[in-house]
């Protein structure tokens, strides 16, 4: 007896059911089960798999435990990194954790328009510096005003009296980096990613994850109880094993904040 069945979903689907309060358009949503692990992905995984998306290499499906009393709602046993991963490209694809370089031949052409004959190419450096730092105070394309952009690296770096000329070619230069970015963040959020949709008994869910895990990335052992014990009522008297029981579900608590794009816990405090 197959107690699952396979659907695709886009990339911004699947975004959209992680980080929105209603899910995506067809008001499905994903929520993260207590036995998961938190966020173990560093920048280098989350843009290589970004990267990976864009060039339209095939990765593993994920894995959704459908719940039995509301069909759109679904718990997320394997995919959790892929899935945060997504979810921060595609609401913040001007974030820092998303682009980190311009292209050297826009900034080259921008220092041209700026300083006509200058060859001085730490300047570049300057420039990419206020192209950065606008791109992930806005964050996404939607907010972005090039020619905005452009006047404040034109007031930044020049006091030529060719403002509309210079500007115009400024705005040039940002509009074809800007549009090569857009083009790969649309066909990121149009991707294709196959889901297994697990429809059985929910009890077997911590079970699953551990059999999923055992070849991935090791779990501690608080993970692996985490996993044990969710499923049944336990008696703990280790002072140890609490605190970091408690540590755990505090980073659950903080990683749901941060996936939700809520403001972050400032500290945490337990007590014995």
């Amino acid at each position: 007896m197959s107690y699952y069945s396979v659907e695709t979903w886009t990339i911004k689907e699947v975004a959209s059911a992680f980080k929105l309060e209603n899910g995506d358009q067809q008001n499905r949503k994903v929520i993260i089960p207590i036995f998961q692990r938190g966020l173990r992905w560093d920048d280098s995984r989350r843009k290589s798999f970004i990267d990976s998306l864009n060039k339209g290499y095939p990765f593993g499906s994920l894995l959704f435990a459908r719940h039995y009393n509301n069909v759109n709602l679904y718990s997320v046993v394997d995919g959790l990194q892929r899935g945060s991963t997504v979810c921060d490209y595609v609401f913040n694809p001007l974030g820092k954790n998303n682009i980190s370089k311009i292209d050297i031949e826009i900034l080259t052409s921008i220092r041209q328009a700026l300083f006509p004959g200058n060859q001085t190419i730490s300047v570049n450096k300057e420039i990419e510096k206020e192209i950065l730092d606008y791109f992930f105070d806005k964050k996404s394309f939607d907010k972005i005003d090039l020619s905005d952009l452009a006047e404040i690296i034109y007031d930044k770096f020049t006091s030529l009296e060719k403002f509309r000329e210079c500007t115009k070619l400024i705005k040039e230069q940002l509009k074809k980096f800007t549009n090569e970015r857009k083009t790969e963040y649309e066909n990121v959020c149009s991707s294709s990613v196959p889901i297994v949709i697990y429809t059985g008994p929910q009890e077997l869910l911590s079970e699953i994850f551990n059999r999923i895990n055992v070849k991935g990335i090791a779990l501690n052992k608080y993970e692996i109880y985490a996993a044990t014990w969710s499923q049944s009522k336990k008696d703990i008297n280790n002072i140890e094993v609490i605190q970091n029981v408690i540590k755990n579900i505090l980073l659950l608590i903080q990683r749901i904040i941060l996936l939700r794009g809520l403001m972050p816990l400032k500290c945490y405090q337990t007590e014995n």
